[in-house]
C-alpha cells in the first residue's frame, strides 16, 4: 500500500473542493491508498502543521500529495530544505504535473 495524505490550500474556501478532487483523481490513478486530507484557507498554515505532524509520526513512508509547491509555501530554497528533513523521517512531497525524484 502507498499511503498518502492530500494537502490543498486556497485563498477562497470555494477553490478548495477542486483541488481535493485533482488530488483524489491523482492517487486514485497512480495506486495511492488516502488516509487523510487536509486544507487550510488564504494564509493560515495550521492544517499544514497537523498533516507534517502526522506524516511524520505514522510509523510508515507517507506520500504527500499537492497540486503545486506553492500551495506549501514560495520560497524555493526553504521548500528544498523542508523537503530533505521530511525525506528522512520517511515523507515524500510529490505535486501534480511535476515527475517523481529519481
Amino acid at each position: 500500500m502507498k499511503a498518502a495524505l492530500i494537502y490543498a490550500r486556497a485563498e477562497s474556501r470555494k477553490l478548495i473542493p477542486d483541488q481535493i478532487d485533482r488530488l483524489q483523481a491523482f492517487a486514485s490513478k497512480n495506486g495511492y491508498t488516502i488516509i487523510g486530507t487536509h486544507a487550510d484557507v488564504a494564509r493560515g498554515r495550521s492544517a499544514f502543521t497537523e498533516l507534517l505532524v502526522r506524516a511524520v509520526h505514522s510509523g510508515e513512508e507517507v506520500t504527500v500529495l499537492v497540486t503545486n509547491p506553492s500551495r506549501i509555501m514560495r520560497d524555493a530554497e526553504m521548500l528544498a530544505l523542508m523537503m530533505f528533513i521530511l525525506e528522512r523521517s520517511g515523507v515524500q512531497l510529490r505535486f501534480l504535473g511535476l515527475p517523481e525524484a529519481a
